[in-house]
């Protein structure tokens, strides 16, 4: 062992060696605040619209529309090419032209101005207010 380590081992051993803080026990968990300090998080959940916690036997895990800003252009133009189902909810899966990855698009999502209507085992409805499109899994 090199010279230079030997005072690093030393300190080390004496840190060992030492009694723990006063009032602290032996394996006892460090206090942290009260948990009534926590209270405002409780009650406006940060990733929730809304900011008021879920009712009782609401699926407090439950996602939210989401908007997907997409230039569309004059043309929609994606894949549909699959149907993810988790806890009852359909989410298609979709390639957007121009773009890299999978997208995920479920009833009420947002995609530019069009609106997910409808995600069913193989098609998929989109709506932008006036016209109507529906997609077929894996339709060119």
């Amino acid at each position: 062992m090199s010279p230079a380590r030997s005072p690093v081992l030393a300190a080390l051993a004496a840190l060992l060696l030492l009694p723990p803080p006063a009032g602290a026990a032996a394996g006892a968990e460090p206090e942290g605040p009260p948990l009534e300090s926590f209270r405002a998080i409780v009650e406006r959940p940060l990733f929730r619209p809304d900011r008021r916690p879920a009712e009782e036997g609401e699926d407090s895990g439950e996602e939210f529309p989401v908007e997907i800003p997409y230039d569309v252009g004059s043309e929609l133009r994606l894949r549909f090419v699959g149907t993810v189902v988790e806890k009852g909810r359909a989410t298609a899966l979709v390639e957007l032209d121009g773009e890299a990855g999978l997208v995920r698009l479920s009833p009420g999502d947002r995609l530019g101005d069009w609106r997910v209507v409808e995600v069913g085992r193989d098609t998929l409805l989109l709506s932008d207010g006036h016209d109507r499109r529906r997609f077929t899994l894996l339709e060119r």
